[in-house]
């Protein structure tokens, strides 16, 4: 690679030096090269890198009159041809630890700037909620438009591709992993759909292989054409005893309207309902569970606007298998004091509160938290939501820090979705009435905390005791 040194104080001195190798800031050449002489210079003087008569020359060292430069060490350097073809000016192996991912580029990028994007080798899989760093700038590593990711969606030795939103602070994931995952341990990475070969293990040709994490198994899916195409239906389609496994466009716009799961499901079998027209709110659409529990009752009444869902059969009921809205996968089933964790942000969740009452406690808040709970055991028992921040509720009011105790979960078919901006949680209701409300109307039932209000606030009353003044009239209370 030629060098070219030119004077500042007259501009008419050159010299010609020929760059042999380079290590860091440190070149090797050969001086006085295509006749020129070795000379003494200035600091300030011009030094620069450009085409000469002997590098576009048949001479020796420059065999069939092309260039030879070595990759770029800095980010004001040329980049070869090779490393453009192969990408690796912008690809590195990680270094990192689960959930904290940290890569190295050659040459290294001197800060985060807007649509930088990069490709990584993940060295271990992800638990939740993850960041990147590169080059020491780190960063949030989200789903694309900042959702925080779920357990699975970075596998071990899967390649990855992010891109750095300025306005956001934060990387987005823009593609899946090539890893794996079919040879992932099922006991701890769960969410990861396994490779399967067309054909193998009892799948059909042409059908959708189904991975179940509570089974470790994978099963035939049904049709692919028919998982992966939307089904229009209406309330014609009421009473229906033939939906398989698909997905399915619900339009509620004429009326409300119940279908029936499948009579003889199979483990594995899924099914996808989405409100098409945003009217479920107003006309429900109720599904059936034709003689099989879903979340623990024989029927589930959607009446979200604009809600989308999953239904997964387990081998003995229906599970809420996967939400557009950022819902990875079911958490399990909560039936005592828990403390919930960032990992399990993205999980639904059954509530059994059939044997006594406790409390769920949520995380330290971060923005795209959010979990969805549904009931499954009627019972007097009473479920309370622990939180820091404000808590919003749907009728507009506001909680402050604390546990909120007016959450009726211990019912079956109550359900209720929280999520958080980072400062504040606010909560939906999803079905049933899963919030107590306070009594504003004499013919109303009134809650155990109103109750208990009204009567601290009593006066002269203490430890909800009342002090009652003697009888004066036959239809008075006497006092001791």
């Amino acid at each position: 690679m030629p060098i070219t040194l030119n004077d500042a104080a007259t501009g008419l001195l050159y010299e010609i030096m020929y760059c042999t190798a380079i290590s860091g800031p440190n070149l090797t050449v050969t001086r006085g090269e295509e006749s020129t002489s070795a000379q003494s210079w200035n600091v300030g003087d011009t030094v620069f890198s450009g085409p000469t008569a002997g590098s576009v020359a048949a001479v020796d060292g420059n065999p069939n009159q092309s260039f030879y430069g070595a990759p770029a060490q800095y980010e004001n350097q040329f980049v070869t041809a090779g490393q453009v073809q192969n990408s690796s000016a912008n690809y590195a192996v990680d270094t990192g630890s689960p959930n904290v991912y940290q890569i190295a580029l050659t040459p290294a990028i001197t800060g985060l700037s807007d649509g930088l994007e990069v490709r990584f080798k993940a060295a271990n899989p992800n638990n939740g909620p993850s960041s990147l760093a590169v080059n020491g700038f780190s960063a949030s590593l989200t789903q694309i438009g900042g959702a925080p990711l779920f357990s699975g969606e970075i596998v071990a030795n899967g390649i990855y591709s992010a891109v750095y939103n300025l306005s956001k602070t934060r990387f987005e994931l823009t593609s899946i992993g090539y890893g794996s995952a079919a040879n992932q341990n099922t006991s701890s990475q769960t969410g990861i759909v396994a490779a399967v070969k067309s054909g193998g293990g009892g799948i059909t040709v042409g059908h959708m292989a189904t991975f179940s994490d509570t089974f470790g198994t994978v099963t035939d899916g049904g049709p692919l054409g028919v998982a992966n195409s939307l089904t229009y239906i209406t309330a014609a389609n009421a009473g229906s005893t033939t939906l398989g496994p698909g997905s399915y466009l619900t339009d509620t716009s004429g009326g409300a309207f119940t279908i029936y799961l499948p009579g003889t499901p199979v483990l594995g079998n899924w099914l996808w309902f989405e409100d098409g027209p945003g009217t479920w709110n107003i006309n429900n659409f109720t599904i059936n569970g034709n003689g099989y529990q879903i979340l623990g009752n024989s029927s589930l009444v959607c009446n979200v606007l604009g809600e989308g869902f999953g239904l997964w059969f387990n081998g003995s009921s229906w599970k809420i298998k996967y939400n557009p809205i950022g819902y990875s996968r079911f958490g399990g089933v909560i039936s005592s004091a828990t403390t919930l964790t960032a990992a399990q942000s993205g999980m639904i969740f059954e509530v059994d509160a059939a044997s006594a009452s406790f409390n769920i406690t949520l995380p330290a808040l971060f923005a795209g938290m959010r979990y969805k709970f549904f009931g499954i055991a009627a019972s007097s028992y009473t479920v309370g939501l622990t939180f820091t921040g404000n808590l919003y509720l749907p009728d507009g009011t506001t909680q402050a820090a604390g546990t909120f105790t007016q959450l009726n979960l211990a019912y079956a078919g109550n359900s209720i979705e929280v999520w958080s901006d980072g400062a504040n949680v606010f909560m939906q209701e999803i079905g049933g009435n899963p919030i107590i409300k306070s009594a504003t109307a004499g013919n109303q039932a009134v809650p155990l905390s109103q109750v208990q209000a009204d009567f601290a606030a009593l006066n002269g009353s203490t430890s909800q005791v009342f002090n009652v003044s003697p009888a004066t009239t036959s239809t008075e209370a006497v006092n001791l």
